[in-house]
């Protein structure tokens, strides 16, 4: 009969550490075995996690022994331990010396897993001269809370000064949803040699890496913490962007928020390489923060309004369930614009033939030409009943709205809104309306997205629709 030290925390109730331990089972079926569940802290903890970090680590305890003993393992002990898991081994073999044939540490996969970062395995094994089995247990996504337009967690990528541009309306998101935040840094140290992972100086860079990250992590924590946010912290090692955008998916986050950096100065910025991909890319909407004037504390952090631009599409209208929200709980005004422009129609703005998806036809624009006036006109009347008409549905949900269907180009007009009221919040659709734009960020969301002095909410196309 051999005794099995189990060593788990997220993973303790997991398929891959079950079939495992159910191998061991097979081939002796007087096995034993002792689960040991760290208590780690709850800010290490990736997602929503509620209550102390014991009585979280008995919980997993609990369910895994169930789930162990249900596969037919005998669990004669599980003890909730030190936050340490080296140190928890360590008390618990110098008080059972020769119990055990070896340890079974199960972990997430590298990238993600804390235990990995600091060598766990290997250094378990130098230490205490035992067979380590090491289980690797893919993650699994959390719960849904809530609807699909809620943000009761918010994941914020931050890697220094002008990252931290975006803390401002995080602080007032969170603060008015009752929003529970992540704060990520992505470590990509060691990352060109891939053939040096298991040489002990790097381990030792990435390690040290990755303590100066949770510091800097926990310093931005304290201050939101100081203002009533609840806050996480997460160091996750991988290529930025890619390690992001799986996260918030995996983690099931309702918001993603991000700075932009200037560059060049000037009035307009662009983007980093980082924020540029996981717009593309990510599944769920997207803040994003912006400096003010050249300085990278003119972020507000007060939002006032809500700025919704439509221009009669659908992909256009998917953003007006979170807009909805958003006004509905923070109890905020909500304003939408449709820009009129002769060159380039909405569809709501006049019907067949003239215009065919969003894209004029060229006799459109030899309309135009021969009858400017009539066809202003009709515009004019389309472009406002089609406004209106979104205003008193909206209006029946108890928010308070307001339209404009100003002429001209439709990024100038918005820019010129969102400078009325330094308490803009815009929340557009991110993708295009038609032709290749629909495949990638729309123009008019780039060119708000640059030059823009407010905070501005993307929201992705539903999974189906025709950018899909």
């Amino acid at each position: 009969m051999a005794r099995y030290l189990v060593v788990a925390h997220q993973t303790a109730s997991s398929p891959e550490l079950v079939e495992r331990v159910q191998a061991l089972v097979c081939s002796d079926p007087a096995a034993e075995f002792v689960l040991l569940v760290p208590a780690t802290p709850i800010q290490h903890l990736p997602g929503w996690v509620q209550g102390e970090a014991t009585e979280v680590a008995r919980s997993r305890a609990d369910d895994a022994k169930a789930r162990l003993e249900d596969s037919g393992a005998r669990i004669v002990r599980t003890c909730v331990v030190d936050a340490s898991p080296l140190r928890a081994i360590d008390e618990e073999l110098r008080e059972n010396p020769a119990d055990y044939a070896a340890i079974i540490i199960c972990t997430l996969p590298i990238g993600i897993s804390r235990w990995l970062r600091m060598d766990l395995p290997h250094r378990a094994e130098r230490k205490f001269s035992l067979p380590i089995v090491h289980v690797v247990a893919e993650p699994t996504a959390a719960p849904a809370i809530s609807d699909p337009f809620s943000f009761d967690t918010i994941l914020v990528p931050l890697d220094g000064i002008l990252s931290e541009l975006v803390l401002g309306p995080v602080s007032f998101l969170a603060r008015g949803l009752g929003s529970r935040v992540t704060l990520v840094h992505v470590s990509e140290k060691g990352l060109d040699d891939p053939n040096a992972g298991g040489d002990p100086e790097v381990v030792g860079q990435r390690a040290a890496a990755d303590r100066i990250a949770e510091r800097y992590l926990d310093r931005g924590a304290a201050t939101l913490r100081r203002e009533g946010v609840a806050v996480d912290t997460l160091v996750l090692t991988g290529k930025a962007d890619r390690a992001i955008v799986d996260w918030a998916r995996e983690g099931n986050y309702g918001l993603v928020a991000m700075a932009t950096y200037s560059r060049g100065g000037g009035a307009r910025t662009e983007p980093g390489h980082v924020t540029t991909q996981v717009l593309h890319a990510c599944p769920v909407p997207l803040l994003l923060s912006c400096p003010g004037n050249g300085d990278v504390w003119a972020a507000p952090c007060h939002i006032s309004r809500l700025l919704v631009p439509l221009d009669g599409s659908p992909l256009a209208e998917e953003a007006l369930p979170y807009a909805a929200q958003l006004a509905l709980q923070l109890a905020l005004p909500l304003t939408l614009i449709q820009v009129i422009s002769a060159s380039r129609q909405p569809v709501a703005a006049i019907s067949e033939p003239a215009v065919n998806n969003i894209e004029p036809r060229p006799i459109w624009r030899q309309s135009f030409s021969a009858h400017p006036l009539l066809v202003e006109s009709q515009l004019d009347v389309s472009t406002t009943s089609y406004l209106s008409g979104v205003c008193q549905k909206l209006a029946g949900r108890g928010i308070v709205t307001a339209w404009h269907a100003p002429w001209g180009a439709p990024p100038d007009a918005i820019l010129e809104q969102v400078r009325q009221d330094d308490g803009t919040l815009v929340v557009m659709a991110s993708h295009g309306g038609s032709g290749p734009e629909r495949a990638s960020v729309g123009s008019v969301t780039s060119a708000v997205i640059r030059a823009a002095r407010a905070p501005i909410l993307t929201v992705p196309p539903r999974r189906g629709s025709p950018c899909q």
